[in-house]
């Protein structure tokens, strides 16, 4: 949390810094609850497009718990979660797969 999120909460006319903080944080795992909810499924070719990967080295990085894993979205159809791919991206292929082993 920023500090000038803290310091809006600790100016606040006579209220307790601590459930100001906790509202705000309260509020933020909402957004993040209710977009998660919204999340968008991507198939193979947008996922291809997006992280310049081939399909083969996709699969073998899943299987390698290197890349985030598809979903059944019908039958015969897998697709992945477009934030999922997203967080891959932004983090970079190694940094994923470590924040990935060290949340299991």
């Amino acid at each position: 949390m920023s500090k000038k999120v803290i310091q809006q909460c600790s100016e606040s006319e006579g209220k307790n810094t601590v459930v100001n903080v906790l509202n705000y944080l309260a509020e933020q795992l909402v957004k993040i609850a209710e977009s998660s909810k919204k999340d968008e499924f991507l198939d193979l070719n947008e996922v291809m497009r997006r992280t310049t990967l081939k399909k083969d080295n996709i699969y073998r990085k899943m299987r390698d718990g290197a890349f985030p894993h598809n979903e059944k979205t019908s039958e015969g159809s897998v697709a992945w979660r477009a934030s999922e791919i997203q967080s891959y991206i932004a983090l970079g292929p190694q940094k994923w797969a470590e924040v990935q082993r060290s949340a299991a």
